[in-house]
């Protein structure tokens, strides 16, 4: 008869491989001794190990016997099928000082410890692997006392490594949204706002709306042909992509290029604010079209000054002819006059025009005169008064025609804001700049109408800012500051609505030459 029967009756069931291994095993060498001699208790547990589909140990004794079933083979390796009947500190020693206390807690106490996803490592070819296992140890009473530690268990290796792999990329991932210039907003299938990177955030101050429903955080979107409804809608109920340029106007103006992506739980949205591009654009189209009317007032101007000469000649034949009454002799002299303004105008004309390559040697009276001369007229009927301030002589090396175009803007719109009178100052001296030491001329260009309140204040260096309405492009002191700038210079301005109301802005050009780059 063999150890693995009694009577005909086969003491250890099943037909796997362990089954068999552990019927033919010498069980006299170890304290579990005889097959034959096994209390009911251990062929029980032994017979429910080798039938278990999943991976399960049986450690037996104070010395944990080792017995395992088919299941538990690739978790052996190479071990096995010399680890059957081993102790279990000897078969796996690499993890021993980790599962220590939970064995010997079980075996001497009761406890019942279940772990998930521990790291136990494994020797495989001389090498520590790092594995993860999820396991609990139940145990084995025999007539009251604890003799054995029965231990189904589970490998989850791979899915740690990859719930790793996920949250190393959901980090790099929320790192990248963290710090990317460009606004990301999610949104569920309830229209609830789920996320807002930072950058988000910023923008959409102080309204914060995670967690509320997008459409009643932002009512601006919900207009007519609204293309955030019409994208929105389109990319949460057909899930189609899409994007488009829209203004946004609340909480800030800016120009965005939005971009939205459906989800499987509702809808990713991208923004990236173009104001400075289509700033750029617009600057663009608005220069050209200033090149074209350049040249058209420069043609012209052209015409007009060869029937002006003509008629200069001919007014001072007429004033030299004798026996003139002096009524008409006056006449003619003013008509003189008038006939030189009108060739001063035209001549300021071409010069606004022919922009010099090369930056000149130009003095601020030079400056100051033509430009004057060309509003003159406006000048005298709103009943301005001019104050000239001339303390500066020296001349300053510039782009003529820009610094006009400067002056021009800044004169023009110092007498659009004295509409019932006032005094328009216009004064040069040499000074220095505080924040560099350097030298140069400062040219000055004051009035006394209304003034600015601090809201528009702050914003009139913005392109395309304009109070003027439809007349104006708002394009002005936007243009003035870039020419400013590319001189190495500055254009500064201060306003008040108080009892001295009025507008000062104040040009800095230095006298050290720097390389000027020619904006044509």
């Amino acid at each position: 008869m063999s150890s693995g029967q009694t009577g005909g009756k086969a003491l250890v069931v099943g037909k796997g491989e362990m089954a068999a291994a552990i019927r033919g095993f010498d069980w006299d060498k170890t304290e579990l001794g005889s097959l034959d001699s096994w209390s009911p208790t251990l062929l029980s547990l032994v017979n429910l190990l080798v039938c278990s589909p999943l991976p399960a140990t049986l450690s037996w004794g104070p010395d944990l016997i080792f017995l395992y079933n088919d299941a538990a083979i690739p978790t052996l390796g190479p071990k096995h099928p010399g680890a059957l009947g081993g102790r279990y500190r000897d078969v796996f020693k690499e993890a021993w000082s980790i599962v220590r206390g939970d064995l010997e807690g079980c075996l001497r106490d009761g406890d019942t410890p279940v772990r998930e996803n521990v790291m136990i490592p494994l020797m495989r070819g001389g090498k520590l692997l790092e594995k993860y296992w999820t396991y609990s140890l139940i145990p084995v009473y025999d007539g009251g006392r604890i003799v054995a530690v029965y231990n189904p268990y589970q490998e989850t290796t791979e899915g740690v490594v990859a719930l790793r792999e996920r949250e190393a990329a959901t980090a790099q991932l929320k790192q990248v949204l963290e710090d990317t210039s460009e606004s990301v907003m999610t949104v569920d299938r309830e229209w609830r706002v789920t996320y807002m990177n930072p950058r988000a955030l910023q923008v959409s101050a102080p309204i914060n709306p995670v967690g509320l429903n997008i459409w009643d955080c932002y009512p601006a979107f919900l207009y007519e042909n609204s293309p955030w409804v019409e994208h929105y809608h389109r990319a949460m109920d057909e899930q189609v992509s899409g994007s488009f340029e829209a203004y946004y106007s609340d909480p800030i103006n800016v120009w965005v290029l939005v971009q939205v992506q459906p989800t499987p739980n509702g809808i990713t949205i991208f923004f990236r604010d173009i104001t400075k591009e289509k700033q750029s654009a617009a600057a663009l189209i608005q220069t050209e079209k200033l090149a074209a009317v350049g040249r058209l007032a420069s043609s012209i101007a052209h015409e007009i000054n060869n029937p002006l000469e003509a008629v200069t000649n001919l007014l001072y034949i007429a004033r030299t002819a004798i026996d003139l009454p002096e009524a008409i002799r006056e006449t003619l002299d003013q008509a003189d006059q008038e006939l030189g303004r009108v060739a001063l105008i035209t001549n300021q004309t071409l010069r606004f025009h022919r922009q010099n390559t090369l930056p000149q040697d130009v003095t601020c009276l030079d400056l100051f005169s033509t430009v004057l001369a060309m509003y003159e007229p406006k000048i005298r009927n709103l009943g301005i008064q001019v104050e000239k301030r001339k303390r500066a002589n020296k001349p300053v090396r510039i782009f003529e025609g820009d610094i006009r175009q400067v002056l021009n803007n800044l004169i023009g719109n110092a007498i659009d804001a004295m509409k019932a009178g006032g005094r328009l100052i216009v004064r040069s001296r040499e000074g220095t700049r505080w924040t560099t030491g350097e030298k140069g001329l400062v040219l000055t260009v004051a009035d006394t109408g209304g003034g600015m309140s601090p809201e528009v204040a702050i914003r009139v260096f913005e392109a395309f800012y304009t109070t003027k309405g439809i007349l104006g492009s708002g394009l002005g002191l936007w243009i003035s500051n870039e020419i400013a700038n590319r001189h190495h210079g500055s254009l500064r301005m201060r306003s008040s609505q108080g009892e001295s109301h009025g507008t000062v802005f104040t040009l800095f050009l230095p006298f050290v030459s720097r390389n000027l780059i020619d904006p044509a």
